[in-house]
């Protein structure tokens, strides 16, 4: 099966931590506006320039999103 990538700006990237299991975390910001928390150290597959506006755009394994990895996961989910 192919693996999940998830687009990202490169760019505007910060340094923080889980509120719940206190990892290293960088969140990306996403290109409809949200914020990606992925696992410190995390290593694009590949990154492409968007024409339009000049900014980076890179491809993170789904794998690495701390909402896959986090043991506290749970706690950050929406209720329908």
């Amino acid at each position: 099966m192919a693996e999940k990538l998830i687009r990202v700006f490169e760019d505007a990237v910060t340094a923080g931590h889980c509120k719940e299991c206190r990892a290293a975390l960088e969140f990306y910001p996403t290109l409809n506006g949200h914020v990606m928390p992925m696992n410190a150290g995390s290593v694009p597959r590949k990154s492409i320039r968007d024409e339009a506006s000049g900014r980076v755009i890179v491809f993170m394994s789904s794998d690495e999103s701390h909402f896959a990895t986090c043991p506290q996961a749970e706690a950050f989910r929406r209720r329908r």
